[in-house]
């Protein structure tokens, strides 16, 4: 895959995934839980291919230090947001400059506060684009689990392929709530998801009532 590296900067881009993987394992690896965007949709482009999400090819990038050491990395794959790792505010604009001197299309960044603002800001001094703040979310960890008391009626049970225009009406019904970016691959979520047996439905008296699924 072609790479390029500006030498005003240590930002590295490249189209290349196993030369990503092979780059930003360690630094990803070592705090799943925080990385579990980046790691999820690394596991969806290996197993699906690189048209996984959409019709733009992915792009990827690390920061390296002077010392060598990968401190930081993003990856895109349009039309979701730029998902980036949490960075000091100039690695952020940085990396904002340097897509824009790319002319990468751009449409959100999903990071810490401090990198998603310091990124956005460049972005509009680069591009003129309006900016706003879209969504802030919350990573939760699970630590340990107790069952409810009293136990709901019903039972799960993983999904399949009958259950997929149910899948999908629900998977759409949610995004427009939440107001999610990506919505127009929605369909091939639940596919992918499908193929590793990766949604589960509640049934209570026969009848499908919640969903719960899980990435790679």
């Amino acid at each position: 895959g072609a790479g390029g590296h500006d030498g005003r900067m240590p930002w590295f881009l490249s189209d290349s995934l196993p030369e990503y993987t092979a780059t930003v394992d360690g630094l990803l690896s070592r705090r799943p839980a925080q990385h579990t965007i980046l790691l999820g949709a690394i596991e969806t482009l290996r197993a699906a291919g690189s048209g996984a999400f959409g019709t733009i090819a992915p792009l990827f990038g690390w920061w390296q230090g002077p010392d060598g050491e990968i401190s930081a990395a993003f990856l895109h794959t349009p039309p979701f947001q730029v998902a980036l790792t949490s960075v000091p505010a100039p690695t952020a604009a940085a990396l904002a400059q340097a897509l824009a001197a790319r002319g990468h299309p751009v449409t959100g960044v999903n990071s810490d506060p401090v990198g998603a603002g310091a990124f956005a800001r460049a972005w509009h001094e680069q591009t003129g684009d309006a900016i706003e703040l879209h969504m802030r979310s919350r990573l939760y960890e699970l630590r340990g689990l107790r069952w409810p008391d009293p136990r709901p009626p019903g039972q799960g049970r993983v999904a399949g392929p009958a259950d997929r225009t149910l899948l999908i009406a629900w998977s759409e019904a949610f995004h427009q709530e939440v107001q999610s970016a990506g919505r127009e691959n929605l369909v091939s979520m639940v596919d992918d998801r499908l193929s590793y047996r990766g949604l589960t439905l509640w049934e209570d008296a026969g009848q499908p009532v919640s969903m719960a699924g899980l990435t790679r």
